[in-house]
């Protein structure tokens, strides 16, 4: 795979991922449009903003921009504020060093943070390792509830698209933690 095809090829492989749990990409609010080779998308509980990156050296300026984008977003839909979950994703040519990445990722300020680079089949896998986007495939997973009744996924996800934005993140974060005790 050539540095280019690499480039740009992780912006098909998230609206691959992206599009089946309800994000949809939107334009960049005024606090990202500064960022290039980024990609902002939204749903109804979340937005993520995935950035190209050379290095990880400005990880806390994009945090910062990406809490202010959630902000307004918020502010626009006149939701209490810190109800969207955010999502920062770093895309990077290769692994960085643990400490670096531990560093990040355990950061538990304003978002969730995800240090991603490209795999063996390009950056759909690497995608998949971020939980909000990787739910599909979770859901998928598993066709039995974890008291032994039957599950019917599509049913669930109806139901989740009339709940608000609070019960629905109870909803989503109770049945990742149900499929965590699975198996």
């Amino acid at each position: 795979m050539t540095e280019e095809n690499s480039r740009s090829d992780w912006r098909q492989a998230l609206a691959e991922v992206a599009a089946p749990v309800g994000f949809v990409e939107a334009e960049h609010p005024e606090c990202l449009q500064a960022c290039g080779g980024s990609a902002w998308w939204v749903s109804n509980w979340a937005g993520l903003f995935v950035v190209r990156v050379d290095g990880l050296a400005h990880w806390e300026e994009l945090q910062a921009r990406l809490d202010e984008a959630l902000s307004a977003l918020e502010e626009a839909e006149r939701l209490p504020l810190g109800t969207r979950d955010g999502y920062l994703v770093l895309l990077t040519d290769a692994a960085p060093d643990n400490d670096t990445r531990r560093t990040i990722e355990l950061d538990t300020a304003v978002c969730r943070k995800q240090i991603l680079w490209p795999e063996c089949d390009g950056w759909r896998s690497a995608l998949h390792r971020v939980v909000c986007l990787a739910l599909p495939t979770l859901l998928e997973a598993a066709v039995v509830d974890p008291e032994g009744d039957s599950f019917e996924i599509d049913e669930w996800l109806s139901e989740l698209t009339e709940m608000s934005v609070v019960d629905r993140k109870q909803a989503l974060d109770a049945r990742l933690a149900a499929l965590e005790n699975v198996g």
